[in-house]
């Protein structure tokens, strides 16, 4: 299924309707006892994902400089440095400096542990089939492209391995706005396509609007015989970073009012940053609670 006949079902063109106000008016309470976390911004409650990304507020570091990352700017300015050393890389074929890259991002987005894991799997994909890291890349973007990807072609043969961090790279290998796509942003969009399901009294998820989550995870609170697929860590979870990208591409093309006067792909990774925020709670870990209220939406 290519981008136009998966924006033209009728429950994705329903629940488009529905999503865009929830990005106008979704309310969200926001606590947290994450110590990593400043006191200041351990609370907040918002209407909207403008006003969530501003309050973007997680503790990474650049892996160019060493230096601690922490709010929205800073993350912004790190992903489109990243983007353009990594697709430059990329053109002229530098496998060296391709790898370091890719290192570089998966040491900003995960943990060390992961990192090693990712990399493993990584480097089994690309020496033993016999392709480089560059050409991986190539043939994966090019599959990926918003305006021309299929999800039936996106498949083990192209993608052998999924991730969190693997998800990272695509996006920032991408030309194109592709999302980066993890649990939190997962369980924000999912609590908002469970609304929906419940305000249409729906007895389960279309396949158009399922959400997979990492396995392991606990599922998204659904209710009245709704399911939840799990993800796996193979090319079903890059098919779903696909569909979400079309999903979120069609939500703030119908809403320019939010994030207003960025290229598109700054528009998606603003949207990730207000969703990241929102499902970081949704999710298990050292976290005080949370709540959405969509009463207004």
């Amino acid at each position: 299924m290519n981008k136009a006949e998966y924006l033209d079902q009728g429950d994705v063109k329903e629940f488009l309707e529905f999503f865009g106000r929830c990005l106008h008016f979704l309310e969200v309470d926001y606590t947290t006892s994450f110590n990593k976390i400043r006191p200041a911004d351990r609370h907040f409650h918002v209407t909207g994902a403008n006003a969530a990304c501003l309050h973007y507020a997680w503790p990474s570091v650049d892996t160019y400089t060493g230096h601690p990352i922490y709010d929205w700017t800073g993350t912004l300015q790190f992903l489109n440095t990243t983007r353009i050393v990594l697709q430059h890389s990329i053109a002229i074929g530098d496998d060296f400096a391709t790898w370091n890259t890719v290192e570089k991002i998966l040491r900003w987005g995960l943990n060390p542990n992961a990192v090693a894991a990712n990399l493993i799997q990584l480097r089994q994909i690309c020496p033993a089939g016999g392709q480089s890291i560059c050409t991986y890349l190539v043939n994966i973007s090019a599959a990926l492209a918003l305006n021309a990807a299929n999800t039936s072609n996106i498949n083990a043969a192209l993608i052998p391995f999924a991730s969190s961090g693997m998800s990272k790279v695509h996006s920032l290998a991408s030309a194109d706005a592709l999302v980066i796509f993890d649990s939190r942003v997962a369980a924000t969009l999912g609590e908002c396509i469970n609304e929906y399901l419940r305000r249409v009294r729906a007895v389960n998820i279309p396949d158009s609007l399922k959400i997979f989550r990492a396995t392991g995870r606990s599922p998204l609170p659904l209710q009245n015989g709704t399911n939840h697929p799990l993800f796996v860590r193979n090319h079903s979870w890059i098919e779903c970073q696909v569909r979400v990208s079309w999903l979120f591409e069609a939500a703030l093309t119908m809403n320019p009012s939010i994030f207003p006067s960025l290229p598109m792909p700054e528009r998606m990774h603003c949207l990730e940053a207000a969703f990241f925020m929102n499902g970081a709670y949704l999710t298990p870990g050292p976290f005080a609670g949370r709540s959405f209220n969509f009463k207004r939406v």
